[in-house]
Formats: structure tokens, C-alpha cells, sequence
């Protein structure tokens, strides 16, 4: 099984070293903006509250984060430990943005007044807009830069247990002929996908304008939804009614494969397995991995979400 140790600071500067975990589990998916970790392990004496935590898998860094949760349960020879923690990323969460209008905003200047003062550093690209951008009042530090950043780019933002925010470059592949594969399943979701959107914009009496998915239609889905949006910048318009779109197929096929062992693997990284009983992997992408260890061994969970062309069409009818 993997070497995994934890490094544990308290709120008043202490430090302690975890070696000898009774069970892990490390959670990352691209809807979450923070990682997830959840880890137990026995004390002697009654442990400090704990602030921050960073995990070592191998001697390599794969999280940092604060702990939101720390449970101890008194035994006749010592502690049980537990803690649940998020990682640095829910700094950004957890903070209000200042509610503020941009004028022909950037990257670099959102980083500035969102996420420098956390110790965050910049690895995003720099894009731009000559438009207006506002941040409204009860927005988070997080969704002021990461709605930008996809409005743009259609890009979500991620932190890395390095604090730098980053965008994943969805290059690599994943291959896992060579592993040893514990199941697999396929799963057809059809409950969420959106065949149409009606919506108004200035000016409209009613639902006059439609945004619709061939894709969904071919698939004989039937779901539509109304909305309004007005209020929202024409620029960022079709934006939102595609992440709208978009995200109603988040979950209508996806593969799960759990394998053998601790494994690091990247989120949007494409899969590739010749031995997969349910058709070609194109298209599919990782969207989710779980780590865990434990008494009864080592595997890790990963969750691909298959990318389609919704074949989106825009229109004006009444």
C-alpha cells in the first residue's frame, strides 16, 4: 500500500507528523471546487485543535487544506482521531468578493483584490475584457474570478496544494490497461438533460427566443425550461444559456472504474483502455477520483463523464 502521512498544525503553532493512518480518503471532482479529505488515525494523549493539514502520498505533496471538522473519541489506551478537512480553495469560498462593477477587466486584476491577500499565487492565463463585469453583493471571492474565467474561456478554476490557481489543460491520458481494474459500470442518466430553453431578453412580452439541443432531440429527450434573462450582460448571454445547457448533461453518461491501489491522475484527462466492455473510451474525461486506504486495502475510484456535441441552435419564434 502507498506510504500516506499527514502534517497536522494547530491554531497556536504546533505540529504533529501522522504516519500510521486507519483509513484515508481524498476526494477531487471538477463541480467541487474544493478537495475533500477525511482521515482517522490513534493518539496517545488528547490531540491540539487543529487549523491546517497537508498530505504526503510518496513523499509528494497532494494536499493542503484547513480542517473544518475534528472529532475525538476517548479509548481505554488513548484517542481516535477524526478529521474532515477542505482544501485551500475554501479560503475563496468562504470569503465575499467586494461587490464591485470592472471596467474592461482582467485576469491578473481579479487575482489582485480576490485571492492575493490569502497567499494565493497566479498561474491562470491573463485574459481579458473591454466590457463591464460586475460582482454582485453575497458573491464569493471564488466565483468572482472563476465566473470571469469562464465566461471567457469556459474554463473552470482549481487550486493545487501549492496554492497557485491554475486551469487544468485536459491533455494528458489516462491509461489503465496495465492496472488491475476492480469493476466497471456505465451509467445513462436521462433524468437532468434540457432539450430546449425559452427565454426573454429586454424588451420581450414573453418567451419568444429558444435555445435547443439537436443532440437531445435525436435522443427523444423532451425537457425545457424558461428563463429570463434581462438582467444579465448581453455579452455574458450566450454563455449562460449554454453553461445551462451544458451542465443538464454533466451527468448523462458517465463510467466509473475502480482499480488496485493509490493513484494520482489528473482532472479532464481523457481515458484510454482497450479492454473497456462498453464501447470506445473517446470522448470520455475524468470528472471525479477518490483515494482510499484502509484495513482492507488500497484502490482508487475514478469517475469519466463523456463529452458530446449538443449541437446547440439558436432562434427567434413565437
Amino acid at each position: 500500500m502507498a506510504e500516506i502521512s499527514a502534517r497536522l498544525c494547530g491554531i497556536s503553532g504546533e505540529e504533529q507528523i501522522v504516519h500510521d493512518l486507519l483509513s484515508f480518503e481524498l476526494d477531487r471532482d471538477i463541480d467541487a471546487p474544493c478537495d475533500g479529505l477525511r482521515i482517522t488515525f490513534l493518539c496517545a494523549e488528547a490531540p491540539f485543535e487543529t487549523d491546517s493539514i497537508t498530505v504526503f502520498i510518496d513523499g509528494e505533496k497532494v494536499f493542503f487544506g484547513y480542517c473544518d471538522m475534528q472529532r475525538v473519541t476517548a479509548h481505554k489506551n488513548g484517542f481516535e482521531v477524526f478529521i474532515y478537512a477542505r482544501s485551500s480553495a475554501s479560503l475563496l469560498i468562504d470569503n465575499e468578493a467586494k461587490a464591485i462593477t470592472y471596467n474592461s477587466p482582467c485576469v491578473e486584476m481579479l487575482y489582485f483584490n480576490e485571492a492575493k491577500r490569502f497567499g494565493f499565487k497566479n498561474e491562470l492565463p491573463n485574459l481579458y475584457c473591454n466590457k463591464e463585469y460586475a460582482v454582485s453583493k453575497g458573491v464569493s471571492c471564488y466565483a468572482a474570478i472563476n465566473s470571469f474565467l469562464q465566461t471567457l474561456a469556459s474554463k473552470r478554476v482549481y487550486v493545487n496544494a501549492e496554492n497557485e490557481l491554475y486551469i487544468p489543460d485536459g491533455r494528458g491520458e489516462i491509461a489503465l490497461d496495465g492496472e488491475k481494474i476492480i469493476r466497471q459500470s456505465l451509467c445513462i442518466n436521462r433524468a437532468k438533460p434540457i432539450e430546449k430553453i425559452d427565454y426573454k431578453i429586454d424588451g420581450d412580452a414573453s418567451y419568444i427566443r429558444h435555445y435547443e439541443s439537436e443532440f437531445a432531440r435525436e435522443r427523444k429527450i423532451c425537457r425545457s425550461r424558461k428563463v429570463n434573462i434581462a438582467s444579465i450582460p448581453p455579452w455574458q448571454r450566450e454563455y449562460t444559456l449554454g453553461k445551462m445547457m451544458k451542465s443538464s448533461f454533466s451527468d448523462y453518461c458517465k463510467a466509473e472504474i475502480t482499480i488496485e491501489g493509490i493513484r494520482s491522475y489528473k482532472l479532464y484527462d481523457s481515458l484510454k483502455l482497450r479492454s473497456f466492455p462498453f464501447g470506445s473510451t473517446d470522448g470520455f474525461r475524468l470528472c471525479k477520483i477518490t483515494l482510499t486506504q484502509n484495513e482492507n486495502g488500497a484502490e482508487t475510484a475514478l469517475v469519466f463523464a463523456k463529452d458530446f456535441d449538443l449541437k446547440e441552435v439558436t432562434y427567434v419564434a413565437e
